[in-house]
């Protein structure tokens, strides 16, 4: 009988094999299915979830009033909010777009996978994202894209594993913050203000269907490059919102008849580093001088990365009206001279600072000096105050009085060589207290003060320094009238300490700081000294109102406020100063004037000559309009100025009213909106009693308030200017011919 074998030719026992092989495939197959369930069991049960990973933010700086005014980062625009603070339409757009499963499955989601097998079939190669919001989070924040088995094995893992840790809305949110959306924006509160410039609160349907969209492909979805793609795929996410119920057919209709770029339009990408938000104004030298604070306290990556919240103490009303007084109104050309403003509130809290024209074209901040990259200027008869300072803290009166004649020489005064010092416009004047000599800026009395006793230099220096002046200051005579290099900052604080009784503090820039999570974090707060008796101070001041209402800074007053402050003009008017205050309860200004690269005169400046008592005079009332409002408060009067004489000093004026020390006077008209000491006008030579009715400046800001007639002793016409002297560095010792400034 035949066989099997040989009736099938050899094929049935072929045919067992196969089957045979197979089997023992499946059972392979079965087992390493088991094995890997189990190794993947395993590491979902046992295995960690890798430590949070908090995303790098954006650190947003606001005014005291909380308008933002800046944006820093490390080229990742971030802003973190919490998942209520994330509108429901903007949620339903992105979940319809990404994952509509998101709060039905554990982090994988298999229908959604099979969902995109299937159209990845039927488009032939056009590839579906079957990933879950939980899954993409994890390939963003933990395990990075690469296209490997093992990568996605993991993201799978802990995809599971995180939504056991997390709620959905826990993880939505943190989606939501990380996912990035084209133009340097990650997180959809950064989206929202590179595309149209607003916060997430003010999205509607369309929009936030189109930043839905942009979420698979960012950069192909950008409709500036790609209007048809972006419109295609914001419209696409609409009908999917349909489709998932959360809008109508209506809505969606709606939506996608409305044009893509909405109101405010689609705006260019954001400049990485930091954005300035009031740049218009001049706030870019105030933002980098908080910079540089914030980073010496917390360090470059703090700043850059960790979403603080910094608020500053500038004043964006303030600011502008500093800014646009200097640059708008009063310098209006580029040809201009620069000019620097600093204002401080009574706590040292900068309110506002201009550090020059234009900071595209120059980084260099006037207003800080060496601080800002510069190199200070003469502060010019500003100056002046800190020897009547050093006077009174060396018990001396500022009744002390010297004869005022248009020069004089003092011998070896400078280093042993003989110093020349000229009063401006060859002025001449009689025997003067040290009171008028500051409100009429008197050179030759100032050099007589400094050098009636020795060390009288080292006093002046070490009063500046009390009050806040922190430069290196040359121990020399002409110390008195201003030769030594400051900035408008030092200047303000060292005139703060006046207006504060005597108090010095520490200016500083910042308010407060807060993380992302909501911590506060320690920042510098002012540091107060006393510097000068409170009597001192007052009595200071007291003369400064002098100098502002009889004197050469007539043109800083501000009607319905009181103001003490100084006048500076440094040789050949190359630099202009005004410094002032009003009582505590406000602020002190400090302005600069002049070319930055100190060569060039002000001789000629729209038809003026800028004195300290002319253009910043003028441009301190503007900003004082805004900065001080009406009823800030009143000075203390000071009924005397009792103290031994200076050596070789006279008693002028003795037994009179603080401030009406003898001089030699000349009559003369003020004209409402004329220069104070204009040449045009003519003096007229009248008794040494002599007084005469006159009408003061008026300035912006005090137009609706009637001018107030005052009478008063009226001094002979200054400038407050000494143009004799070609140079304005410090005076080294032995440079006898250098006079000052004044």
């Amino acid at each position: 009988m035949a066989s099997r074998r040989d009736t099938d030719g050899g094929l049935r026992p072929r045919r067992g094999f196969f089957r045979r092989l197979i089997r023992r495939l499946v059972v392979v197959g079965l087992a390493f299915f088991v094995v890997l369930c189990g190794v993947g069991y395993l590491y979902v049960r046992f295995a960690p979830v890798p430590a949070d990973k908090f995303p790098v933010q954006t650190s947003f700086l606001f005014d005291t009033k909380g308008q933002r005014i800046a944006a820093i980062s490390a080229g990742e625009n971030r802003e973190v909010l919490s998942i209520a603070e994330i509108p429901v339409v903007l949620r339903s757009a992105v979940l319809a777009a990404e994952d509509r499963r998101f709060y039905k499955h554990r982090g994988l989601d298999p229908l959604g996978i099979g969902r995109a097998l299937w159209q990845d079939v039927r488009h032939s190669g056009r590839r579906q994202g079957g990933s879950t919001i939980t899954q993409q989070y994890v390939k963003n924040v933990y395990v990075g894209r690469d296209a490997t088995l093992a990568r996605k094995f993991k993201e799978a893992a802990i995809a599971i594993k995180l939504e056991q840790k997390l709620s959905k809305d826990e993880i939505l949110e943190r989606y939501l913050n990380t996912i990035y959306f084209g133009r340097g924006a990650y997180g959809v509160q950064a989206a929202s203000r590179a595309y149209y410039g607003v916060g997430v609160a003010k999205l509607d349907l369309p929009k936030a269907a189109y930043l839905a969209a942009l979420i698979r492909s960012p950069e192909r979805t950008d409709a500036i490059r790609a209007p048809d793609v972006a419109k295609r795929r914001r419209d696409s996410v609409l009908t999917a919102m349909v489709g998932t119920g959360t809008i109508t057919r209506a809505d969606a209709d709606g939506a996608i008849a409305s044009p893509l770029v909405g109101v405010g339009g689609v705006r260019p990408r954001n400049i990485r580093g930091t954005v300035y938000d009031q740049a218009t104004i001049g706030t870019q030298w105030f933002i980098d001088a908080v910079r540089k604070e914030l980073v010496d306290r917390y360090g470059e990556q703090v700043v850059q990365t960790q979403g603080l919240k910094v608020k500053t103490s500038l004043d964006l009303d303030i600011q502008k009206s500093a800014y646009d007084g200097a640059y708008r109104e009063l310098l209006p050309d580029e040809s201009d001279p620069a000019a620097a403003v600093v204002v401080l509130d009574h706590q040292a809290h900068v309110k506002a600072l201009v550090g020059g024209r234009s900071w595209a074209e120059s980084k260099v901040n006037l207003a800080l000096g060496t601080d800002g990259g510069g190199e200070g200027r003469p502060a010019g008869s500003t100056f002046k105050t800190f020897v009547l300072a050093a006077m009174l803290r060396n018990g001396y009166s500022l009744e002390s009085a010297f004869r005022g004649p248009a020069s004089i020489t003092i011998p070896s005064a400078d280093g042993g060589v003989d110093w020349v010092v000229r009063n401006t416009n060859g002025d001449s004047y009689g025997t003067t207290n040290m009171i008028d000599a500051t409100r009429l800026s008197i050179n030759t009395v100032f050099a007589q003060a400094v050098t009636a006793e020795d060390g009288g230099a080292d006093r002046v220096a070490e009063a500046a320094e009390a009050a806040g002046v922190k430069s290196e200051l040359v121990h020399v005579p002409s110390i008195a009238l201003g030769t030594s290099t400051v900035s408008p900052l030092e200047m303000a604080n060292a005139y703060l300490t006046f207006a504060n009784h005597g108090i010095r503090s520490t200016p500083t820039f910042v308010l407060s700081v807060t993380t992302a999570d909501g911590r506060s974090l320690p920042v510098d707060q002012p540091t107060t000294v006393e510097a000068f008796s409170v009597e001192e101070a007052d009595t200071i001041t007291s003369v400064l109102r002098g100098v502002v209402s009889n004197g050469t800074g007539r043109a800083a007053a501000v009607a319905g406020r009181e103001i003490a402050g100084k006048t500076g003009t440094t040789n050949d008017y190359r630099d202009a100063w005004f410094v002032g205050y009003t009582p505590k309860e406000c602020c002190v200004t400090a302005i600069w004037m002049g070319y930055p690269d100190a060569q060039r005169t002000m001789s000629n400046v729209h038809g003026v000559r800028v004195s300290g008592g002319t253009l910043p005079a003028r441009l301190f009332a503007k900003v004082m309009v805004v900065a001080a409002p009406k009823g800030t408060g009143t000075f203390a009067r000071v009924k005397s100025y009792a103290g031994k004489l200076l050596a070789g000093a006279d008693r002028a004026g003795a037994g009179s009213s603080p401030g009406s020390g003898a001089v030699s006077r000349r009559r003369r008209t003020t004209v409402v909106g004329a220069e104070p000491g204009a040449d045009s006008v003519a003096p007229v030579r009248v008794g040494a009693d002599a007084v005469e009715t006159f009408v003061p400046e008026v300035n912006p800001g005090a137009a609706a308030v009637p001018a107030v007639v005052e009478t008063v002793v009226v001094p002979p016409p200054v400038a407050d200017v000494v143009a004799t002297a070609p140079t304005v560095p410090p005076v080294p010792a032995g440079d006898a011919a250098v006079t000052s400034v004044g």
